[in-house]
């Protein structure tokens, strides 16, 4: 006959051995969400990036341009300082943004070398 089930003997853990395997996983999770919080406010701020990526695309714009000048511009809260100088070869110029706050402090400055189509016809 086979033995009922009230006199088996069941293997199982204790409370203890339990309560020791959850403070493990505790630590491991807080370790975790240690390492989380460093990677996520180390990296690059989404509004930063926004106005970088900004930057680029209101270079390129200006790229294409008939007449390179300089400009200001304001979108979105953001002051954008466009400057133009003569580069160190001839028909060379070098675009500068500078991307500012409205209180006047500093998020990002983009420099890129371009041609200066103008400069060489002349």
């Amino acid at each position: 006959m086979s033995p009922s089930l009230a006199s088996r003997k069941l293997k199982s853990s204790t409370m203890i051995e339990t309560l020791v395997a959850l403070v493990i996983l505790m630590i491991a999770f807080a370790f975790g969400m240690v390492i989380f919080m460093k990677v996520t406010t180390t990296g690059g701020n989404g509004k930063t990036m926004r106005i970088v990526n900004q930057c680029q695309f209101l270079a390129d714009s200006l790229i294409n341009a008939d007449e390179k000048k300089d400009m200001h511009l304001l979108q979105n809260g953001i002051s954008y300082k466009v400057q133009f100088e003569k580069g160190r070869r001839q028909g060379t110029l070098i675009m500068n943004i500078q991307a500012e706050d409205l209180k006047g402090k500093l998020i990002t400055e983009y420099h890129q070398l371009i041609r200066d189509e103008q400069s060489q016809e002349n």
